[in-house]
């Protein structure tokens, strides 16, 4: 659809040119009067071996239009007149003739014969376009010093003719056939100096090439056919527009940049993804903090990144080709349209970062920009609307119009630092336009050249996106402290690290590069002939590459181990069953439990197992934990709980046998029942204290009875009702009480009269009288007496007891 806009553009476009030749024919005439009188303002070069720059034509009416001082050159095409001693402009030096051979490009071998200064020499400056674009012609220019400046081309008027073919530098290697420069050649800006170029001195047959954009195919010049020249002028634009297109966008640095607080773990590339895998660190999320410093470049062609910087100007207005529109959409106060596909009416660029989730925004992100021909004009969210903008030094609010970044943009300096409020989107979208007006552009004069690269490669770097990191910003903003620095800078909550590193999942971050390029000379021919020339061409959406964060965890193990506290006595099986299981793939700063036992306390035979304590790597007092938990802290944990066993307490039962009757001591066979002591006791034991048993004793008139038990002393309060008692945690003494009783007196009854019966007769013991006194001598008499005494005695008491009993059995 576009090619076939493009055609029909092209015919008209044809048609009207055709109908009108004297109008184009009128301008040529004067831009050629224009450039007469540049070409009689030129004068002999400098000292440098620069020629004085041209005079501009004027725009009277868009003076922020104009060329840059220093600038014109690069961008109308004028050049200045040939150094002393080089050939006049349109005569060419047969010695430098491109076809001689034995010519060397830069820095070829073969040196000059020997000098005093290696860059008093003469170099050969190869196809350079003159005479309006219409050939090409080569001059030599001599230098004498290594500070010389390389200079400017032949001057190739025409504000229509001399711009096609607009002047991008020199180059150490002659030009592909396609618009600049080969792969590997360098490109030189004619404020370069000599030595730039040839850093080892000017060798012998010493050539530069000059490389020019053409902006007609095939590096044909403008036709003097009034109809070809408007056709060609219209496709002109369309392949400028077309080719803004060549570029990339990329996220990068160093893997160590991206997450500057912890240490790198393992960096893998796969495609058009890098992912960054860092070692957790526990932080604070205050003092300490995960950081995310984020750098993205958006790469053209180098060719036609001059190409965009030098933004060649056409007709004797002077308005550049790229940024026409911006002067009318500058002046007032509507805002630039801040569309996000399509023609949005000027040239712009959108950088887009896109961050993922878990990474946290401030509330006031500071970011850096530089780049030679672009400048930010708004930063967008993901649905356009635009994000107030800061000053990075003072952190005051700019707004978010287009006039927003006028303070902080420099025609000096590439850089431009600002703050943004992302007001919680992560999508950031930082449209880019084109350096406008002298107090925008940066001219080649004012560009310093940078890691040994030349001024011309220096502007064709790649533009930069990068966040501010905190110690930069502290030095932006001294008043700043620590903490409000570290909040004021993409980072990752410890408790996200924790998880991506527990996890192993990532946050992507992306970007991509858009935008759209318009390219316009205005109207050609005038009144109702007249005809726009404007072509927009879509900068198609190029993807970055995926930059992946995430964090590694090294892994840790805590084991859990059960002693038995008490030598010669193993742990029983009730107490190894509550052992906690081992843990392995712990993160540092993980916390582990070492609680007591569910069942602190187990049985076992005449005792218990009681925990006593857990400690770290082995049982030792200084190893105690007081705590029930343990954080992880770069070290596998050891846990060794300790059990000790108690042997019940053991109580002892005595037994003692009191007598219960005052005065009488308890004979020997009462003792000899008193139960045995009994010692090793336990709680709960039942100690018996029965009477069965315990036997009655005789003793002389009477008997000894057991009473009762007793527990301590004898108290009714103490009597034991019970045959046995249950140790509970105290010695028992049972106190057995026995009572003497005496037999019951046998009182005398009336004697019955005895019958009368047959009477035996009575045998008549003859009493023998003792004698007074006992013989002393011990003779058998003595004592034969005596037992006769006694014998006679004992049968008469006999004999009256047995009466009594008789009386008593007859009552």
């Amino acid at each position: 659809m576009v090619g076939r806009q493009v055609f029909s553009k092209l015919l008209i476009s044809a048609a009207l040119v055709g109908a009108s030749p004297s109008v184009a024919l009128a301008q040529e005439a004067n831009e050629g009067a224009v450039a007469s009188a540049t070409e009689a303002a030129e004068t002999q070069p400098s000292a440098s071996g620069e020629g004085a720059a041209a005079p501009a034509a004027p725009n009277a009416g868009d003076a922020s239009a104009q060329p840059a001082a220093g600038d014109v050159a690069g961008v109308a095409g004028a050049a200045d007149a040939p150094t002393a001693g080089a050939p006049a402009s349109g005569a060419p030096d047969s010695a430098a003739s491109p076809g001689q051979p034995g010519g060397s490009a830069a820095g070829a071998s073969g040196a000059q014969p020997a000098a005093a200064n290696p860059y008093e020499a003469t170099v050969a400056l190869v196809g350079q376009w003159a005479n309006e674009s219409r050939v090409k012609q080569d001059t030599t220019r001599d230098y004498t010093s290594a500070d010389d400046k390389l200079g400017k081309p032949l001057a190739n008027h025409g504000s229509y003719r001399g711009a096609v073919k607009t002047f991008l530098g020199w180059s150490d290697q002659a030009p592909g056939p396609e618009n600049g420069l080969v792969p590997g050649a360098r490109l030189f800006s004619a404020e370069d100096t000599v030595k730039t170029a040839f850093p080892n001195g000017i060798p012998a047959d010493a050539k530069l090439y000059a490389v020019y954009y053409s902006m007609t195919p095939n590096d044909e010049p403008l036709g003097d056919n009034q109809i070809s020249m408007g056709l060609q002028l219209v496709s002109a634009m369309n392949r400028v527009a077309k080719a803004i297109n060549k570029n990339t966008v990329s996220i990068d640095g160093a893997p160590a940049d991206f997450l500057p607080d912890t240490d790198e773990h393992a960096v893998t590339t796969e495609q058009n993804s890098t992912t960054v895998i860092d070692t957790y660190a526990k932080k604070n999320d205050t003092t300490d903090i995960n950081e995310v410093r984020l750098t993205s470049h958006f790469e053209m062609d180098p060719s036609v990144a001059m190409l965009v910087y030098r933004n060649p100007a056409m007709t004797n207005s002077w308005i550049p080709v790229l940024s026409r529109a911006y002067a009318d959409l500058y002046k007032g106060d509507k805002e630039f349209d801040t569309r996000l596909t399509g023609d949005a009416g000027y040239t712009y660029v959108d950088l887009k970062v896109k961050l993922g989730e878990g990474i946290t925004l401030p509330e006031n992100l500071y970011l850096s920009f530089a780049g030679y021909s672009w400048r930010p004009l708004y930063v967008l969210n993901e649905q356009g609307e635009r994000l107030n903008i800061l000053n990075p030094s003072t952190g005051a609010d700019l707004g978010n119009t287009k006039n927003a970044f006028s303070s902080l943009v420099s025609n000096t300096n590439p850089e431009v630092k600002f703050g943004v409020k992302p007001n919680g989107s992560s999508t950031l979208i930082v449209r880019c336009v084109l350096r406008h007006g002298a107090n925008e552009k940066i001219p080649e004069t004012s560009v310093v050249p940078r890691n040994g690269k030349s001024i011309a490669e220096t502007i064709t770097e790649n533009m930069t996106l990068r966040v501010i990191p905190r110690d930069e910003l502290k030095a932006l903003q001294p008043n700043l402290t620590d903490e409000q620095a570290k909040a004021s800078v993409l980072r990752i909550a410890d408790a996200k690290a924790a998880e991506l590193a527990a996890s192993g999942a990532v946050i992507p971050v992306m970007g991509s590069v858009r935008g759209s390029a318009v390219a316009d000379i205005g109207s050609i021919g005038s009144g109702w002939l007249s005809f726009p020339t404007r072509t927009a061409q879509p900068i198609n959406e190029v993807a970055s590459n995926t930059i992946n964060l995430g964090y590694w965890a090294q892994r840790f193990a805590a084991t859990y181990q059960f002693v038995s506290g008490t030598p010669g006595k193993d742990l029983p099986a009730e107490v190894l069953a509550q052992l906690p299981q081992n843990l392995t793939d712990l993160q540092d700063g993980t916390s582990v439990a070492h609680a007591a036992p569910a069942t602190p306390e187990v049985r076992e035979g005449q005792g218990t197992w009681k925990f006593r304590s857990w400690y770290k790597d082995s049982v030792a007092e200084a190893n105690k934990l007081s705590t029930e938990a343990t954080t992880v802290a770069g070290a596998d944990l050891a846990f060794v709980g300790e059990w000790v066993y108690e042997e019940d307490a053991t109580y002892t039962a005595t037994y003692t046998f009191v007598s219960g009757t005052p005065g009488k001591e308890l004979p020997p066979a009462v003792g000899d029942q008193l139960p045995q002591n009994r010692a090793g006791l336990h709680d709960g034991d039942a100690v018996a204290h029965r009477a069965e048993g315990l036997t009655e004793v005789r003793e002389g008139k009477g008997t000894w009875r057991f009473r009762s038990w007793y527990k301590d002393s004898v108290a009714e309060a103490n009597k034991l009702s019970t045959e046995a008692t249950t140790v509970a945690g105290a010695d028992l003494a049972f106190v057995g009480e026995w009572v003497y009783e005496e037999d019951e007196p046998i009182a005398p009854g009336p004697e019955k009269p005895i019958a009368p019966g047959p009477e035996k007769p009575v045998k008549v013991v003859p009493v023998v009288k003792a004698p007074a006194a006992m013989p002393t001598t011990g003779d058998a008499t003595g004592a034969a007496v005596a037992g006769a005494g006694l014998l006679a005695a004992a049968s008469a008491a006999l004999a009256t007891r047995v009466r009594q009993l008789r009386g008593r059995k007859g009552e």
